[in-house]
């Protein structure tokens, strides 16, 4: 039998437990999205796979009870309230777009266990002191465009440069 999501110890204080199997489907239903017959995932940035894996992982934020916006960039944010609105949030997560024939778990393991955390919380009640953030960055194997952009280290010339998927950056 599965343990409990939440119980509580001696101490009063919540110990904690992801749901492994639903963890693991969505890992699972994450490599199929750009599933290339040559072996590995394809989710090249900006491409078909990679707006469906990012329209796939909205879907469990907004299921996980996060806000969820986009920025300019195209990173994902789903925000959760933390009890102190004036403190700084909690940012994790990963990025969901491959390198051609890349693994199933390069980026989307940091991604969906971010969501899985977020979700745990939830499931559990459990409150935290900062808010979070799950992240989604956006193009980060074809030269960390999205966390670059995040961090003020994204120069315009940039926007010109052309993705494995032939689309542009901008």
């Amino acid at each position: 039998a599965r343990a409990p999501a939440v119980r509580h110890a001696d101490a009063g204080r919540p110990v904690i437990y992801v749901n492994a199997a639903r963890l693991a489907d969505r890992l699972a239903a994450l490599a199929r999205i750009g599933r290339d017959p040559r072996g590995g995932v394809s989710r090249l940035a900006y491409g078909d796979a990679d707006r469906e894996a990012r329209l796939v992982v909205s879907e469990w934020m907004r299921e996980a009870s996060l806000d969820v916006r986009v920025d300019t960039a195209g990173n994902i944010f789903g925000r959760r309230a933390g009890r102190d609105r004036d403190r700084p949030p909690l940012v994790f997560g990963s990025h969901v777009d491959s390198v051609p024939n890349g693994g199933d778990l390069d980026g989307p393991l940091g991604t969906i266990t971010a969501i899985e955390v977020a979700a745990t919380l939830v499931e559990g009640a459990i409150a935290t002191a900062h808010p979070i953030e799950v992240v989604v960055w956006q193009n980060e194997e074809g030269g960390l465009y999205g966390s670059r952009a995040v961090s003020g280290r994204l120069p315009a010339s940039e926007l010109a440069n052309v993705a494995a998927s032939g689309k542009t950056i901008a």
